[in-house]
């Protein structure tokens, strides 16, 4: 059982071995199991989150933190758990990409794209370990999200579980 104390690696690498298993994407799949063995590749996180969720990437990750929020005491059903599940890992993982890239690293935007909504100056230490602590959280509502698509999975359609969020 995890808190939302716990790491934010140990976190993200939770939600997303959960995501992998909803997930029904072979390509989402294939970049679970990459993030997770160590492939932290911006550009390639980025085009697994917008399978998932098109406009998830540009969203702050306080943002995707208040609108998963905002769906907890809802029931959102099996598709909408299982996608904020798929969607909450994989933001939580590229907030943890954005935040261990240097501005070095960054790949320039071409000319006439929307930049990501994100830094690319260094950032100070509290900056930083407070974007992985609300990765983390993400993380964590995301398993949250993982048990309750399974749950409605179980329980099928005439008997949709309670969602609780602990």
């Amino acid at each position: 059982m995890h808190s939302p104390d716990d790491d934010p690696d140990t976190l993200v690498d939770a939600a997303l071995a959960e995501a992998a298993n909803l997930s029904t994407d072979p390509a989402f799949k294939a970049w679970c199991h990459d993030y997770r063995a160590g492939d932290s590749d911006e550009s390639v996180a980025r085009r697994a989150l917008s399978a998932v969720w098109p406009e998830m990437p540009d969203i702050t990750i306080e943002e995707v933190h208040g609108l998963m929020e905002d769906d907890v005491p809802r029931d959102v059903g099996e598709h909408g758990a299982s996608r904020w599940a798929m969607a909450g890992a994989a933001r939580a993982a590229l907030e943890l990409i954005r935040t261990r890239t240097g501005p070095g690293d960054v790949d320039p935007v071409p000319v006439g794209f929307v930049t990501p909504a994100r830094s690319v100056t260094p950032q100070s230490p509290d900056v930083a370990r407070h974007r992985e602590r609300e990765a983390g959280l993400v993380a964590f509502m995301a398993l949250h999200f993982a048990e309750t698509a399974k749950a409605h999975r179980m329980a099928g359609p005439e008997h949709p579980p309670r969602l609780r969020f602990t």
